[in-house]
C-alpha cells in the first residue's frame, strides 16, 4: 500500500486486526490519494467504505466482546474513518465533518448497538445530502437562469451536478472548460458533462483572458470554506477569479456549508498542502543528470473580494455572511 492510504493499514495493525482487503485499498486510494476527484465524492466513498466493512464482517466480528468495547468490525470501520479524516480530511473539512457526525456519541451507546447506529446515521446522510444537493442546484437555477455560458475551472462535483441541472432547465448553451494541469480537472468536466446541445470550448488554462470573453460568469468549485468568507480551490481559482472580476464577469462558488473549515473561528487557517507533480511534469522521469523538484501547492486561497458570492444549499450567500451563518448551524465554539 503506498501514500496516504498506509495510515490506515498502520492503525489496524496497532490494534491487532487483519490487514486492508483488496476492495478496502482501492476505496482508500480513490479517497485519500485522489484516485476519484471531489470531496463530495470522498463523502460518500467513505461511507461505502464503512457499509462494506459491515456487509462483509462475520457475526463474530459483529458481536461486542463486553458492553463497553466496539465489536471487531466497528473497531474496523472508526479507524478507516480515522484515517480518511486525518488525511483527505486535513484538506477537505466535509470529509471530516461527515465522519465527525457519523461517529459522535457512539461510545455512549450499548456496544451491540454501535453496527445499527452508524447503518442508520449513513442511511439518513445520503438522504439528507439529497435533498441539501437539490436545494444548491435551485438557488444556481435561480440565479444563473439569464446567463448561458459559463466557465468551469477545475473539477467539483457539485459543479458538475449543478450543470447538469441548468441544462435540463434549458437555460445554458455554452461551456468554456479549461484544462487545470495540476489535476486534470477540465478533462473530468468532459467526461461527465457530455450533454447533448451543450457546446464546449475546451482551452489551456492559462488562456484566462480568452477563455473569460467566451462566458457571462464563472463557476467555482470550494474544497474548503474559511470563516471569513474565503476558500481554498485548487490552483489557478485565485487568478480566474480575479480576472473575471476585473472584466466584468460574475464568479460564483458552489458548496455544501458543510465544507466549512470549523478551526478557522479560532484562527486556524491550514496552509495548502505540498505535493510533488513528478506523474504529471516529468511522466518519463528528469533528464539525466538533472536534478528537478516538481514540489508546489496544489491548493490556493480565493479571497472574499475575488468573487461574488456562494450558491449554498442555505441559499445565495455573499462571503462576508459565512461568519455569522456558520457560527448559526454549528455553533460558535465548534471546532473540529
Amino acid at each position: 500500500m503506498e501514500g496516504r492510504s498506509q495510515l490506515y493499514a498502520d492503525l489496524l495493525a496497532d490494534a491487532g486486526l487483519p490487514a486492508p482487503g483488496d476492495t478496502e485499498q482501492r476505496y482508500l486510494w480513490q479517497i485519500v490519494d485522489e484516485g476519484v476527484l471531489g470531496a463530495s465524492k470522498h463523502v460518500a466513498l467513505s461511507q461505502e467504505l464503512i457499509r462494506h466493512i459491515l456487509d462483509v464482517a462475520s457475526p463474530e466480528d459483529l458481536r461486542a466482546p463486553d458492553a463497553e468495547r466496539d465489536p471487531p468490525a466497528v473497531r474496523r470501520a472508526r479507524l478507516a474513518g480515522d484515517a480518511i479524516a486525518r488525511t483527505r480530511g486535513g484538506d477537505a473539512p466535509v470529509v471530516a465533518n461527515a465522519i465527525a457526525w457519523l461517529t459522535a456519541g457512539l461510545d455512549g451507546q450499548p456496544a451491540d448497538q454501535r453496527a445499527q447506529t452508524l447503518r442508520e446515521r449513513m442511511a439518513r446522510w445520503q438522504a439528507e445530502a439529497g435533498q441539501r444537493s437539490d436545494r444548491l442546484s435551485a438557488v444556481a437555477q435561480a440565479l444563473l437562469a439569464d446567463r448561458p455560458r459559463l466557465l468551469l475551472f477545475d473539477y467539483s462535483s457539485t459543479v458538475a451536478t449543478v450543470v447538469r441541472a441548468l441544462a435540463q432547465q434549458g437555460s445554458l448553451t455554452h461551456l468554456v472548460i479549461p484544462e487545470s494541469r495540476c489535476i486534470a480537472g477540465g478533462w473530468r468536466y468532459l467526461e461527465e458533462l457530455a450533454v447533448p446541445g451543450l457546446t464546449v470550448d475546451y482551452v489551456v488554462d492559462a488562456a484566462i483572458d480568452y477563455a473569460l470573453a467566451r462566458s457571462d460568469a464563472v463557476l467555482l468549485g470550494v474544497e474548503s470554506l474559511y470563516c471569513d468568507g474565503s476558500f481554498l480551490n485548487t490552483v489557478g481559482s485565485r487568478p480566474y477569479a480575479e480576472r473575471a472580476r476585473a472584466a466584468g464577469r460574475a464568479v460564483y462558488a458552489c458548496g455544501d456549508l458543510f465544507k466549512l473549515d470549523r478551526r478557522s473561528y479560532t484562527g486556524r487557517f491550514k496552509p495548502p498542502r505540498i505535493r510533488d507533480f513528478d506523474a504529471r511534469l516529468l511522466p518519463g522521469g528528469a533528464p539525466a543528470g538533472a536534478e528537478v523538484a516538481t514540489r508546489s501547492p496544489e491548493l490556493e486561497r480565493v479571497p472574499p473580494e475575488a468573487f461574488d458570492g456562494l450558491i449554498t444549499d442555505q441559499g445565495f450567500v455573499t462571503p462576508h455572511a459565512v461568519w455569522s451563518l456558520g457560527r448559526e448551524l454549528f455553533g460558535a465554539t465548534q471546532v473540529d
